[in-house]
């Protein structure tokens, strides 16, 4: 979704310029009292959505206005998580998760926090959505429900690729159990690293073609690519399994 050069407050972020713009006029939308206004931002890992966010939070005045929380990539993930970032800067939030809270008692300590005549947190960044839990979403539906009544910048960002995200749990999920449970944590790393290098390394590979071939014959050479090794693993995994089935019980 996005690229971005330098590190820290000197970066610049390039060809976002419409995606800053839209979150800046969202932003003087709420000043201006007319209600308040959801953002959801898709893209995929790496795409630079908290580069963005980050950039639009640097430059938003009055400064130190935005909230940020972020749900994490659990198995199990914590019920309301990205919340708990929060507890800290919104008032009775943190004893309120002490306990066991309901998703509306949580969606109302929020917009209390943004009807406050002396709040300035009212940009609400919840990062990672693809990973909240229930409970998490439950609040993200009251709140935006109400939005047009409450002076608050709801900013959500989630990962795009339903499919390749199915695809990478289902095969989390079938060779965890085939390993020891001393063994798991070697494994997740190996699994890790090679799907990493599986896709980093084609797509720097591309990156120096485009330079040199231009994008639409790298784009062809790279879509051509994935098939011929999809193809091969599949005629593979198909022999494998033709083999399986020839030996002796």
């Amino acid at each position: 979704m996005g690229v971005g050069v330098g590190t820290g407050d000197e970066a610049v972020l390039l060809e976002r310029g419409p995606q800053l713009a839209a979150l800046h006029a969202a932003w003087d939308a709420v000043r201006g009292g007319s209600g308040g206004v959801v953002v959801l931002l898709a893209g995929e890992a790496g795409s630079g959505k908290t580069a963005l966010l980050r950039r639009f939070q640097a430059e938003c005045r009055p400064p130190g206005i935005v909230l940020w929380g972020a749900c994490a990539p659990l198995f199990t993930p914590r019920p309301l998580g990205p919340f708990a970032d929060l507890a800290d800067h919104v008032d009775g939030l943190g004893p309120l998760l002490a306990g066991a809270p309901k998703p509306h008692q949580v969606a109302a300590a929020i917009a209390e926090h943004a009807r406050s005549a002396s709040s300035r947190d009212a940009v609400l960044v919840l990062e990672d959505l693809h990973w909240a839990d229930e409970a998490t979403l439950d609040v993200l539906s009251l709140l935006a429900r109400r939005i047009g009544e409450l002076p608050l910048l709801l900013v959500g960002t989630f990962f795009t690729g339903a499919g390749f995200g199915t695809n990478f749990l289902g095969s989390i999920g079938t060779i965890m159990p085939l390993a020891k449970a001393d063994e798991r944590a070697g494994l997740l790393s190996a699994f890790y690293i090679q799907s990493y290098l599986a896709f980093s390394l084609p797509a720097i590979l591309a990156g120096f073609l485009a330079k040199s071939l231009g994008y639409q014959l790298t784009t062809d050479l790279y879509a051509t690519a994935i098939i011929l090794v999809t193809g091969a693993g599949l005629l593979g995994l198909r022999a494998e399994r033709s083999r399986a089935a020839r030996l002796p019980a």
